[in-house]
């Protein structure tokens, strides 16, 4: 305990940019009193029937319904399932901007011609999409832009799926270690607690990577799953992707912690039940509730990790 408490008061001196905490929390002190009981426990498995494998939505982009651009196709054909594919070939540095009202998300393209996808994570709506490519420094020039009236299956479609930010599929080991946990949960509530246990206690904050991760790094949740280490924004896509396989909504969010506002990541998760959670939160029905992953990991008081105010949300993914 007091290593991962020395832990957590380290993170508030790291510079993670988008990565994940750049100091992150700060907190620290007990954990929740030990005579709370969490309801999210995997219940007892004697004579119990395992559930139902989960449907595990795929975002794939659809090659024959693509506009073609010259180094590339876009796929706009699946708006409503929460998402857009893009695949581009360049000799330099290319970037996708994804635009709605007010906001804006510009990422990182890849220039290889790997298939990635983006969340329609706006809601519904206009959407503007931009193709940018680098033309020296850090100015871009604009090479291709579309719009598309979006209309989702429903709010939780991007949040159902993987994406660039979160990135798995079916067949994915990470997911059937999601099935393993919660196989015999009898709720969306018990299946977010099995996988926020698991990870509370089987993954570590890497405070090595935390120091020299570099701008526009991205997780990959199965090599996080693997290594057992990594720094919040790791935390916050292996949690997400565990849980969007077995259908539970799951969105990782950037933003800023703590009296210095510092940069970090965490989830949100959305739940059809009331209940503990953990021994550390507690959720209310049919909305979504803020988990903070990386500092229960780190031991993070219940006031700490229940502290709203201490959060601000920059980029929801």
């Amino acid at each position: 305990m007091r290593r991962k408490l020395f832990g957590i008061i380290l993170c508030f001196w790291m510079v993670c940019l988008m990565a994940g905490c750049s100091g992150a929390p700060g907190p620290s002190s007990d954990n929740a009193a030990p005579d709370q009981i969490s309801e999210s426990q995997t219940p007892m498995t004697d004579g119990a029937t395992p559930r139902t494998k989960a449907e595990v939505l795929p975002a794939r982009m659809d090659q024959a319904a693509s506009v073609f651009i010259d180094g590339g196709y876009i796929d706009l054909s699946q708006t409503e399932k929460g998402f857009i594919g893009v695949s581009f070939q360049s000799d330099v540095r290319m970037k996708f901007q994804v635009i709605h009202e007010e906001e804006t998300y510009t990422y990182d393209l890849p220039s290889d011609g790997t298939e990635t996808i983006y969340p329609l994570n706006m809601g519904d709506g206009t959407y503007v999409f931009k193709l940018m490519q680098n033309v020296g420094g850090t100015k871009y020039m604009k090479i291709w832009t579309d719009t598309a009236e979006v209309r989702l299956m429903d709010e939780f479609q991007p949040f159902l799926r993987p994406n660039q930010i979160c990135s798995y599929d079916a067949s994915d080991p990470l997911v059937e270690k999601a099935y393993e946990l919660t196989r015999y949960a009898k709720s969306d509530l018990e299946i977010a607690g099995a996988i926020y246990d698991f990870l509370k206690e089987n993954v570590v904050y890497d405070h090595e990577k935390a120091r020299t991760v570099q701008s526009g790094y991205l997780p990959d949740p199965s090599s996080t799953l693997i290594t057992k280490d990594g720094i919040c924004f790791d935390y916050s896509s292996l949690a997400a992707a565990m849980l969007r396989s077995q259908g539970v909504p799951c969105q990782v969010v950037t933003g800023y912690v703590g009296e210095d506002q510092l940069y970090h990541a965490w989830n949100r998760i959305y739940i059809k039940e009331q209940g503990w959670l953990s021994v550390e939160i507690k959720v209310s029905p049919l909305n979504w509730k803020r988990v903070d992953i990386t500092f229960a990991a780190g031991g993070s008081s219940a006031d700490v990790l229940e502290d709203d105010a201490r959060y601000t949300n920059r980029f929801i993914y």
